[in-house]
């Protein structure tokens, strides 16, 4: 990391703390030591969600669709809610006129009764270092148990197109994307370019909520084993039915692993452990930051390259 990243964040940590924002200083102080300890970032492929408009950015429902298809789908069941829930008969049809659209077309962005809404692109990268990739950080959200807070939807995020200070990325981040995207041989000519292309029309990086996922390692790499969870709780509760559940049932391990795996389940009841050596096994919770590219016209959509493979179900 360049020295005048490291000294922008500790500035900003100090500046914060000045100005009785405490809370949000740890946060800062967390990023410069992940920065630090966790110094290389590895794009885990991107994911996508419905925004629409409002009056200073685009709120950001969700992000949790693999392929763009997968977003308009759930942008077609939301203008059905919003259908049934409109004031009047004219308005409650041009909502189902559009959601009918989506069906037979790619349509990434559109307006309806006045609304404007976007299938938005939001990136996935996990720090590394040469041992092993970021766990959670101590600042991260953490209820436990997870089953009793944060059921249901997570809470829609906020993208500001205004330069706020305080929504800067550090420069740090914004350079190891444009390395990444230069990096010959680092993808596919066509995302390639269409990175290339990102890196103008969309130039500002908003940070947003992270998720968390199991990985194992193998060999010498590790490999993503769960689908994200919004908490470590949640990624760790997976893990540990996989151990209670879906080891016996399925890899029938012998008495003596089986017994590691139960013991392990049972650990992850007690502690927020998120490193753990199972019958030779080395499993981590990860955190995965999720990192949405800004435009002067809003948020990047879907790219060419991105992987789409199904067509509109009425097509």
């Amino acid at each position: 990391m360049d020295r005048s990243d490291d000294d922008a964040l500790e500035r900003l940590f100090h500046e914060l703390l000045a100005a009785a924002h405490p809370v949000s200083a740890m946060v800062v102080a967390d990023a410069l030591r992940a920065v630090k300890a966790y110094p290389q970032l590895l794009m885990v492929g991107p994911t996508f969600g419905v925004a629409h408009q409002a009056r200073h950015g685009w709120r950001v429902s969700s992000t949790d669709e693999t392929t763009p298809q997968g977003a308009r789908q759930a942008l077609a069941r939301r203008l059905r809610e919003h259908a049934g829930n409109a004031a009047d008969a004219t308005t409650s049809e041009e909502f189902l006129a559009v959601a009918g659209l989506l069906e037979t077309e790619r349509r990434d962005d559109l307006t309806v009764a006045g609304l404007r809404f976007r299938i938005v692109r939001v990136e996935q990268v996990v720090r590394m270092n040469a041992e092993a990739p970021e766990p959670p950080r101590p600042t991260d959200p953490d209820p436990r148990p997870a089953g009793r807070q944060g059921a249901g939807r997570r809470a829609p995020e906020f993208l500001s197109t205004a330069d706020e200070r305080a929504s800067a990325t550090p420069a740090e981040l914004s350079r190891q994307f444009d390395e990444a995207v230069s990096k010959a041989g680092g993808m596919p000519a066509p995302a390639r370019d269409d990175a290339c292309r990102a890196l103008t029309a969309y130039p500002r990086l908003r940070v947003m909520a992270p998720v968390f996922a199991v990985a194992e390692q193998i060999d010498d790499g590790w490999r993503s084993a769960t689908m994200p969870c919004d908490t470590p709780q949640r990624a760790r509760d997976t893990l540990a039915a996989y151990f209670s559940r879906i080891v016996p049932a399925v890899e029938h391990p012998g008495v003596t692993e089986c017994a590691e795996y139960t013991a392990a389940a049972r650990r992850l009841e007690r502690e927020r452990a998120d490193d753990l050596t199972v019958a030779g096994r080395r499993f981590r919770i990860v955190r995965v930051e999720k990192i949405a590219r800004l435009g002067p016209d809003g948020p990047e959509p879907p790219r060419p390259s991105d992987f789409d493979p199904e067509p509109p179900i009425g097509a």
